[in-house]
């Protein structure tokens, strides 16, 4: 039984969600696909379940919602798609924490950095624009290696996430 049993909805959302019990699965409605219909306890859950999506990382969604769940890292997976969900997961709830209270500066995107990719680059790499080129497995797409374009990129970002007035959204962008 979910947490949400006992709220009393309005007439609009009972006329499109009268008569479906969600499983186990938290779906919030009878779901057209696998993943199409999920409820998520806050925006770092959403994030970290569908993070198994992330370009290169080989965790199927019931799989990563069992690592961000129970810490059960599946079978014949690398330890490095379990670490990069888990970072995500680590980095979304720093960011959610920090919303509304600093202003996105380089310095914040430079720590978040740091927090998705522990474990996952060298120490000495974290939480800088690369200066070497990197590869995504399993994925055809070569991120750029141009030092110079990198940070120009960053100070573009960083001056679209300030034109945005929803700090949660401004985050997700940075991310």
């Amino acid at each position: 039984m979910s947490q949400h049993d006992d709220i009393e909805y309005q007439l609009d959302t009972l006329a499109i969600r009268t008569g479906h019990n969600r499983t186990i699965e938290g779906e919030h409605s009878e779901p057209i696909f696998l993943t199409s219909s999920f409820v998520c306890e806050n925006a770092a859950d959403a994030a970290a379940k569908f993070s198994g999506e992330i370009e290169g990382n080989t965790y199927s969604l019931l799989e990563t919602e069992s690592l961000v769940k129970y810490g059960q890292i599946a079978d014949n997976k690398s330890t490095q798609d379990a670490t990069m969900i888990l970072n995500h997961k680590r980095a979304i709830a720093i960011l959610l924490e920090q919303v509304g209270g600093h202003t996105i500066s380089k310095e914040m995107v430079q720590k978040i950095h740091t927090f998705m990719m522990r474990d996952l680059l060298d120490f000495s790499a974290l939480g800088k624009i690369r200066k070497t080129g990197v590869r995504i497995s399993s994925s055809s797409y070569i991120p750029s290696d141009n030092h110079l374009e990198l940070t120009s990129t960053l100070g573009e970002m960083l001056f679209k996430a300030e034109q945005i007035q929803d700090p949660y959204e401004a985050m997700f962008f940075i991310m």
